[in-house]
């Protein structure tokens, strides 16, 4: 009995080794490919003829011209109504030159409106504001951007102030 036990013993680890050999060609890992094996080569460009070429190369002058050209053209004077109308600003009976400014916004809580023009100095503009009592004696302070004598250059700066502060000002007289 005890010979017939080793034999069963030897059989047994002859078909473990087999089993873990055969295994191991089975789950053998496949070998990895590079990515550079995998992306083909670039194709041959083929060659541009000589006319071809030498168009090309006429091309890129023409454009070099035309942007020299364009880039440095004299700045066009302007209308000769505009200067004089800026020249001799209109006087009010006080003497003051009429002068426009720019409303941000009236606020019944002084702390906003302060706030508002502090933000507005930071930004680098000329901001101040002004209290008044309107009717039912409620207080309050109009937040205002200027003044400048001509109006036609607030228009503008309303609208850089719009996209900055995401207020629409309004344009006014300016009183001093």
């Amino acid at each position: 009995m005890e010979q017939n036990i080793r034999q069963r013993l030897i059989g047994a680890c002859v078909l473990l080794a087999l089993g873990i050999i055969f295994l191991s060609w089975l789950y053998e890992p496949v070998p990895h490919r590079s990515k550079a094996s995998i992306i083909p080569e670039p194709p041959q460009m083929p060659e541009v003829p000589e006319f071809i070429a030498g168009e090309q190369e006429r091309a890129q002058q023409v454009d070099l011209q035309v942007a020299m050209e364009t880039q440095y053209q004299e700045p066009k004077p302007e209308p000769e109504s505009r200067l004089k109308e800026s020249s001799k600003p209109e006087l009010e009976a006080s003497g003051v030159p009429k002068s426009w400014t720019l409303q941000m916004g009236v606020f019944a809580n002084q702390d906003n409106a302060k706030a508002l023009v502090v933000k507005l100095q930071k930004l680098g503009y000329k901001a101040y504001s002004r209290t008044w009592v309107r009717e039912g004696e409620q207080r309050v302070e109009g937040v205002y951007v200027g003044p400048m004598v001509d109006r036609d250059d607030l228009f503008p700066l309303r609208d850089k102030l719009q996209k900055q502060v995401k207020l629409k000002g309004v344009v006014v007289r300016y009183h001093p």
